[in-house]
């Protein structure tokens, strides 16, 4: 699974890869810009909640959730830079 980011729709190209394969809270996956993978990380939503809070400030996605959001779609933490 990867996902292509580009500089000027990284945000629409994460959540359409994601919808694609349907990615899961927890799915590992590699980042992908200009054609080379760049990253590998986990996933910290599934893709009907990253389509939700797609947009959206952080102090509002709570309530779109129904629970309290994650600090990113894929942290820092969970991520390896290659």
């Amino acid at each position: 699974r990867a996902i292509l980011v580009d500089d000027g729709s990284a945000d629409a190209a994460l959540l359409a890869a994601l919808e694609a394969f349907h990615a899961g809270s927890g799915d590992a996956v590699a980042i992908v810009a200009d054609g080379r993978t760049i990253a590998r990380g986990l996933i910290a939503y599934d893709h009907r909640d990253a389509a939700r809070i797609a947009g959206t400030r952080y102090d509002a996605q709570a309530d779109l959730l129904g629970y309290a959001p994650r600090n990113a779609m894929i942290h820092a933490d969970q991520m390896v830079l290659l």
